[in-house]
């Protein structure tokens, strides 16, 4: 089999006395009891000397303790909550909720940065300004923020810090409310109270390129709105960016470029200090890659693989992107300079990042309804700690999720966040109260599936008199991909892998990692194995598109299988946008394989695509390394 496995043996012993040191205080820190009364303890895996390693610190709930319990709930005889909605629908068929949304959102931004209540402090919990929030302590010395990424918790994580978004924001958008003059007052209590954050789904927007992003997410930094005193006034836009007041509390709590931007910044012309926003890259970027956006997306919720893989390798793959795609840095001329979206660390600062959350949501419980028996099952996370999780965990649904408390025996677990109907909010495709039973709501949530996520080239193949335009046979096409799988701690930073077919770029891995990572290389075994992160590019839509243009005869293994040969690259880019040459790429861990999976499709157009559930291996296809590797 020609494999192409990049490796390097690197020795680790420099970092070993470290290590031995965690492990040894987290021992003496003693027995603490997880949320359900028992040790966690993980198993002897990685670095020598490393035996087990507990849970994060934690301490007893108090009333200085801020308990999260999401947005009020007014309950109704149907079980009924209030629905999180598309941001478009929100600004187009609810104003009175937007206006009320804006108006939030700016009473949220304005408060004393110093309060752990406060818009900059809830963001700071994602990276920096690194440090304890509510009373939840880190592991000494560990310079990163609480969020985890590239293990199982990733999405738990994330509902959890989104319900305490939530419900910070509307408390201030009740509170806006009940300012509003006599005349207006009731109208805009009443809406206040089935206020929940917006999503924006960057998956489903294809059908439009001219105006594919909201322009009052990308490109208006001022908007209109209806203030409490009955008048229309022009104010910021606090979807386009967030203004730091001041941009560091805590001095020397930011690093570099960033202690000298006052405000968050997309696509920034430059890492000077007077650098501006580029909204124009912004929007280009994401029309030139919505359509991998979007086919991933549906692609990923269908196929028969676990939940720990969708979230690692695929959602959260996907979700990496749009960081990319908002904050900029993805090329090496014109868009080279990073934005607050882009690095971890800064992320959270900026507006985006709450509406692309949301959707990440979103799509999650879509693919639990869609699967509702799949769930985390226990992982180590090897080098992939948090400021309150240490390297060598193993994680596991009963995992607390640092720093959030539920108010009851600590913090909130993974099995506390499956339900969102509990938690106070549904999306439009996941009221379950609608429906008399679990089949006839898994059945609407496939429709509703098929219907946003279903490929771009579902249409040239599902007809059967289209069988000569891609489908090997009526009814039956044969989906492509290259597989990807790297170190992700081999560059010490974020970096980007292009796969390109015919010199054209068809799709892109971004792999995030906090700025200014050591670089952690490692040896071969279980060590790296749990380093390396996996997803697949897809090709499928490039092919058909040749179909289309008289190049190839249909997508099955030996009309496809002999166009690809020769015709695949890959590139590894550094997040600066600058190549990385063929001596680094050396060092990766890289494998790059091209598979292929077979799907059916229905005749109902309004049912999904149904996957065979087995990758094959096409060793024979060598995707060469355009660094000249």
């Amino acid at each position: 089999m020609h494999r192409q496995r990049l490796t390097v043996k690197v020795h680790v012993f420099a970092k070993l006395s470290i290590v031995i040191w965690l492990a040894g205080l987290l021992l003496l820190a003693g027995h603490v009891p997880g949320t359900h009364g028992k040790p966690f303890i993980g198993p002897a895996i990685g670095h020598e000397g490393l035996s087990e390693a507990r849970k994060p610190r934690r301490r007893t709930p108090n009333s200085s303790h801020f308990v999260i319990t999401g947005a009020p709930v007014v309950k109704t005889a149907s079980g009924a909550v209030p629905i999180r909605l598309d941001i478009s629908d929100l600004h187009d068929n609810h104003a009175d909720l937007f206006n009320l949304y804006i108006l939030g959102l700016r009473d949220f931004y304005a408060m004393d940065e110093n309060d752990d209540l406060s818009f900059y402090r809830i963001a700071g919990i994602h990276g920096r300004p690194y440090g304890p929030w509510q009373g939840v302590q880190g592991i000494p010395g560990k310079e990163t923020g609480f969020c985890p990424h590239s293990i199982i918790l990733f999405l738990t994580w994330h509902r959890a810090y989104l319900l305490l978004y939530e419900q910070l924001l509307q408390k201030h958008v009740a509170n806006v409310a009940s300012r509003f003059i006599p005349s207006l007052r009731h109208r805009y209590v009443q809406a206040a109270q089935d206020f929940r954050i917006p999503y924006w789904d960057w998956s489903a927007s294809i059908d439009n390129p001219d105006h594919s992003i909201p322009t009052y997410i990308a490109e208006d930094a001022r908007i209109l709105v209806t203030e409490t005193d009955g008048t229309q006034q022009w104010v910021d836009n606090p979807l386009h960016h967030f203004d730091f007041h001041p941009c560091e509390p805590v001095p020397e709590s930011f690093d570099g470029k960033w202690q000298a931007w006052t405000t968050t910044l997309r696509h920034p012309s430059s890492d000077d200090v007077n650098a501006t926003s580029r909204p124009d890259l912004f929007i280009s970027h994401f029309n030139d890659w919505n359509g991998q956006l979007h086919n991933d997306v549906g692609s990923d919720m269908l196929q028969n693989q676990s939940f720990n893989t969708y979230s690692k390798s695929h959602l959260e793959m996907t979700h990496n992107l749009m960081h990319n795609i908002i904050g900029g840095g993805m090329d090496s001329d014109e868009d080279q300079f990073w934005g607050h979206m882009d690095p971890l660390e800064y992320s959270a600062f900026d507006p985006g990042f709450w509406v692309h959350h949301a959707n990440v949501d979103h799509l999650f419980a879509l693919y639990q309804s869609l699967h509702p028996t799949r769930w985390l099952t226990p992982e180590n996370i090897f080098a992939s700690g948090t400021y309150a999780l240490p390297d060598y965990s193993t994680v596991d649904a009963s995992t607390p999720l640092a720093p959030f408390w539920n108010g009851k025996s600590g913090f909130f677990t993974s099995n506390d966040l499956r339900d969102t109907i509990k938690l106070g909010y549904a999306y439009p495709e996941t009221q379950r109260w609608r429906f008399a039973n679990d089949s006839a709501f898994e059945e609407s949530v496939a429709r509703a599936v098929a219907a946003a996520y279903s490929p771009d080239w579902r249409a040239l193949v599902a007809e059967p008199a289209a069988a000569g335009v891609g489908a090997v046979e009526p009814g039956r096409v044969v989906e492509w991909a290259v597989r990807v799988g790297v170190d992700k701690g081999a560059l010490g930073g974020s970096f980007g892998i292009r796969v390109l077919l015919e010199g054209r770029e068809v799709g892109r891995v971004a792999v995030l990692m906090p700025e200014g990572t050591e670089v952690m290389v490692m040896e071969e075994g279980e060590g790296r194995k749990g380093m390396v992160v996996n997803t697949t590019v897809g090709l499928t839509k490039a092919l058909v598109d040749a179909v289309v243009e008289g190049r190839l005869r249909d997508l099955g293994e030996e009309a496809a299988g002999g166009f690809l040969r020769g015709r695949l690259e890959w590139r590894v880019d550094a997040m600066s946008g600058a190549r990385v040459q063929a001596t680094v790429t050396g060092e990766m861990g890289l494998e790059v394989m091209v598979v292929s999976n077979e799907v059916t499709v229905p005749l109902d157009p309004e049912m999904p695509l149904v996957y065979s559930g087995t990758w094959v291996e096409h060793p024979e296809i060598v995707v060469s390394g355009a660094a000249g590797v």
